[in-house]
């Protein structure tokens, strides 16, 4: 006996508002769950965002300090006739220099430099041997009572002052310091090779010679060798 057509519609239309009903909670379910993955997804992009700008905020500092305490790089240049070595204690930094060159050394290697005990960095600085080319470097290396051995304060005090330069500046326990003289004298010459002494009278160049034991135009004649 077949079921009246008015029961089957209204079991149809009930199973359809079930299906309905059940399709609503599923959506509803998945809407909640996008929203709180959506919310975890702005959380962490928060806390990303908090991290890079901790982090651009940090390198934005770091220049400074690399630039003024680290990667500066300082001008050296050599007065020594043989040339001379800045190197420190287990030779991992080590710069050759030339008679009359100049290298850049960064600051915080030339720093290590000065702290070994290789050689007396800050005597052979205050000598003259070594020249800082911008002059602040000698207050931050802590250089005091300087010798200079530049062009124009030469001349002046060979040609004007009339005297011999730095003779007693450069006695150690009463003996010459062979360093400092060699230097000077070989600057003395490169000076009258190039023309800077043409007014140096006979008698003051020879007093010089003298108390140096040395001849000039000997000292002018090994650069010429040497070709420096």
């Amino acid at each position: 006996m077949a079921r009246p057509k008015k029961e089957l519609e209204t079991k149809t239309e009930t199973i359809t508002e079930e299906v309905v009903v059940e399709n609503t909670k599923e959506k509803d379910l998945e809407i909640e769950r996008l929203r709180k993955e959506k919310e975890e997804t702005d959380k962490q992009m928060l806390e990303l965002k908090a991290q890079m700008d901790l982090i651009l905020k940090q390198m934005a500092m770091k220049p400074q300090v690399a630039v003024s305490q680290q990667d500066e790089e300082i001008e050296v240049k050599c007065y020594c006739i043989n040339g001379a070595v800045i190197v420190n204690n287990d030779a991992s930094i080590r710069y050759e220099i030339g008679y009359q060159e100049s290298v850049h050394i960064p600051l915080s290697e030339l720093k290590e430099c000065f702290k070994s005990n290789v050689n007396n960095y800050k005597d052979l600085f205050k000598k003259g041997i070594f020249v800082f080319e911008n002059e602040e470097y000698y207050d931050i290396f802590k250089v005091r009572d300087r010798i200079d051995l530049s062009d124009d304060v030469l001349v002046d005090i060979l040609t004007k002052q009339k005297r011999i330069p730095y003779l007693e500046e450069m006695k150690v326990l009463g003996k010459i310091d062979f360093a400092l003289s060699n230097s000077l004298i070989y600057r003395v010459a490169d000076l009258r090779r190039r023309g800077k002494l043409r007014d140096w009278e006979y008698n003051d160049q020879h007093a010089f010679e003298t108390q140096f034991n040395i001849s000039v135009d000997k000292c002018i004649n090994q650069l010429n060798l040497l070709n420096i």
